[in-house]
Protein backbone atom coordinates (compact mmCIF):
# COMPACT_ATOMS: atom_id res chain seq x y z
CA UNK A 1 0.00 0.00 0.00
CA UNK A 2 1.65 3.66 -1.23
CA UNK A 3 0.57 4.85 2.27
CA UNK A 4 2.83 2.60 4.17
CA UNK A 5 5.42 3.52 1.91
CA UNK A 6 5.68 6.87 2.11
CA UNK A 7 7.79 7.19 5.52
CA UNK A 8 10.48 5.31 3.25
CA UNK A 9 10.28 7.68 -0.39
CA UNK A 10 10.09 11.26 1.73
CA UNK A 11 13.29 9.91 4.05
CA UNK A 12 15.32 9.20 0.18
CA UNK A 13 13.94 11.96 -1.05
CA UNK A 14 15.22 14.18 1.69
CA UNK A 15 18.39 12.25 1.25
CA UNK A 16 18.84 13.32 -2.10
CA UNK A 17 18.33 17.08 -1.97
CA UNK A 18 20.67 17.43 1.17
CA UNK A 19 22.90 18.05 -1.92
CA UNK A 20 20.96 20.90 -2.21
CA UNK A 21 19.77 20.69 -6.28
CA UNK A 22 17.33 22.24 -7.53
CA UNK A 23 16.12 18.98 -9.41
CA UNK A 24 15.69 17.04 -6.17
CA UNK A 25 14.52 19.41 -4.17
CA UNK A 26 11.39 19.15 -7.34
CA UNK A 27 11.68 15.45 -6.64
CA UNK A 28 10.98 16.27 -3.14
CA UNK A 29 8.13 18.48 -3.32
CA UNK A 30 6.30 15.58 -5.56
CA UNK A 31 6.99 12.97 -3.31
CA UNK A 32 5.37 15.30 -0.78
CA UNK A 33 2.78 16.36 -3.20
CA UNK A 34 1.83 12.21 -3.75
CA UNK A 35 1.91 11.95 0.16
CA UNK A 36 -0.73 14.50 0.32
CA UNK A 37 -3.10 13.39 -2.38
CA UNK A 38 -3.04 9.42 -0.76
CA UNK A 39 -3.31 10.91 3.42
CA UNK A 40 -6.01 12.76 1.46
CA UNK A 41 -7.92 10.29 0.10
CA UNK A 42 -8.12 8.14 3.38
CA UNK A 43 -9.02 10.74 4.96
CA UNK A 44 -6.04 11.71 6.99
CA UNK A 45 -6.17 15.84 6.71
CA UNK A 46 -4.48 16.87 9.39
CA UNK A 47 -1.50 15.00 8.06
CA UNK A 48 -2.10 16.28 4.20
CA UNK A 49 -1.90 19.47 5.51
CA UNK A 50 1.72 19.26 6.82
CA UNK A 51 2.71 17.32 3.35
CA UNK A 52 0.74 20.22 1.70
CA UNK A 53 3.08 22.72 3.43
CA UNK A 54 6.48 20.71 3.07
CA UNK A 55 5.19 21.24 -0.73
CA UNK A 56 5.32 23.99 -1.34
CA UNK A 57 8.59 24.78 0.93
CA UNK A 58 10.37 22.70 -1.27
CA UNK A 59 8.95 23.71 -4.64
CA UNK A 60 9.94 26.88 -3.15
CA UNK A 61 13.44 26.29 -2.77
CA UNK A 62 13.85 24.74 -6.55
CA UNK A 63 12.91 27.93 -7.92
CA UNK A 64 11.02 26.31 -10.77
CA UNK A 65 7.60 28.42 -11.91
CA UNK A 66 6.25 24.81 -12.45
CA UNK A 67 6.41 23.32 -9.45
CA UNK A 68 4.60 25.51 -7.22
CA UNK A 69 1.63 24.94 -8.58
CA UNK A 70 2.13 21.31 -8.58
CA UNK A 71 2.16 21.88 -4.47
CA UNK A 72 -0.57 24.59 -4.80
CA UNK A 73 -2.95 22.16 -5.94
CA UNK A 74 -2.31 19.35 -3.85
CA UNK A 75 -2.91 22.44 -1.05
CA UNK A 76 -5.93 23.12 -2.39
CA UNK A 77 -7.57 19.70 -1.98
CA UNK A 78 -6.59 20.03 2.14
CA UNK A 79 -8.27 23.10 1.75
CA UNK A 80 -11.41 21.77 0.12
CA UNK A 81 -11.87 19.31 2.69
CA UNK A 82 -11.40 22.19 5.19
CA UNK A 83 -14.55 23.89 3.25
CA UNK A 84 -12.17 26.92 2.64
CA UNK A 85 -13.19 27.92 -0.96
CA UNK A 86 -11.76 31.21 -0.85
CA UNK A 87 -8.06 30.37 0.15
CA UNK A 88 -8.42 27.83 -2.61
CA UNK A 89 -9.30 30.58 -4.94
CA UNK A 90 -6.66 32.59 -3.78
CA UNK A 91 -4.08 29.58 -3.40
CA UNK A 92 -4.48 28.60 -6.92
CA UNK A 93 -5.14 31.45 -8.93
CA UNK A 94 -1.63 32.93 -7.39
CA UNK A 95 -0.13 29.73 -9.05
CA UNK A 96 -1.80 30.28 -12.23
CA UNK A 97 -0.40 33.53 -12.13
CA UNK A 98 2.95 32.82 -11.84
CA UNK A 99 2.93 30.27 -14.74
CA UNK A 100 1.01 32.84 -17.13
CA UNK A 101 4.36 34.78 -16.08
CA UNK A 102 6.54 32.32 -17.96
CA UNK A 103 4.65 33.49 -21.36
CA UNK A 104 3.36 29.67 -21.92
CA UNK A 105 5.71 29.09 -23.96
CA UNK A 106 5.81 25.60 -23.77
CA UNK A 107 2.83 23.10 -24.13
CA UNK A 108 4.10 22.26 -20.49
CA UNK A 109 3.11 25.70 -19.52
CA UNK A 110 0.23 25.93 -20.84
CA UNK A 111 -1.13 22.59 -19.25
CA UNK A 112 -0.21 23.57 -15.60
CA UNK A 113 -1.61 27.15 -16.40
CA UNK A 114 -5.39 25.69 -17.89
CA UNK A 115 -5.24 22.99 -14.79
CA UNK A 116 -4.64 25.65 -12.58
CA UNK A 117 -7.80 27.65 -13.96
CA UNK A 118 -9.54 24.14 -13.53
CA UNK A 119 -8.74 23.49 -9.85
CA UNK A 120 -10.03 27.45 -8.92
CA UNK A 121 -13.33 26.72 -11.06
CA UNK A 122 -14.10 23.58 -8.82
CA UNK A 123 -13.32 25.03 -5.63
CA UNK A 124 -15.48 27.54 -6.68
CA UNK A 125 -18.30 25.55 -7.25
Amino acid sequence: MLVLALPDLLATGHACAEGGEADNYVRLAVCYDLATEALSKIGRYSASRITADRSNIFSGLCGSPLAAPASARAFSIVLRHEDRGATVQRVTLHAAAKVEATGLKTPVQAATFAQMLCTAAYASS
